[in-house]
């Protein structure tokens, strides 16, 4: 291998090992804020403002003066920590996991779709009281 190739390998290494330690120290800032933030909901559906504190483990805490209000504020909680996995557990139920994850969850996929999660769901949310479907919706 010529000097040339060396140099160009060497500063490969060099700039990847950077995107990788500034990428690493992103998220560690990210989390960090995210951990203890504050937030204040807003929405036009949420009838006063809702708050939302985090102690210094991360773990929310909600101040609203309905159930409404503070189901709303969970989704937007989980919403903002857990998209991903809200999405994966979604998939898994509708028994489309291989449009996120590749041929490899096929498997899967067929167990869902065997075990009918999603059309059961469906029956159980019209079986629900309206009170908690309200719940739900807010969420």
């Amino acid at each position: 291998m010529g000097t040339h190739r060396k140099k160009i390998l060497f500063v490969g290494v060099i700039v990847t090992v950077a995107i990788l330690l500034i990428s690493l120290a992103t998220i560690g800032v990210l989390y960090y804020l995210n951990r203890t933030s504050q937030d204040e909901i807003l929405y036009s559906e949420v009838s006063v403002p809702v708050t939302i504190e985090r102690d210094s483990e991360g773990i929310p805490f909600i101040t609203a003066d309905s159930a409404d209000d503070a189901y709303l504020a969970l989704g937007y909680i989980h919403a903002r920590d857990r998209l991903f996995l809200m999405e994966y557990y979604r998939a898994i139920a509708r028994s489309t996991i291989s449009r996120l994850l590749g041929e490899k969850a096929m498997p899967l996929e067929r167990l869902s779709a065997g075990l009918e999660i999603y059309p059961r769901a469906q029956i159980l949310l019209r079986e629900l009281p309206e009170k908690h479907k309200k719940y739900l919706n807010s969420y």
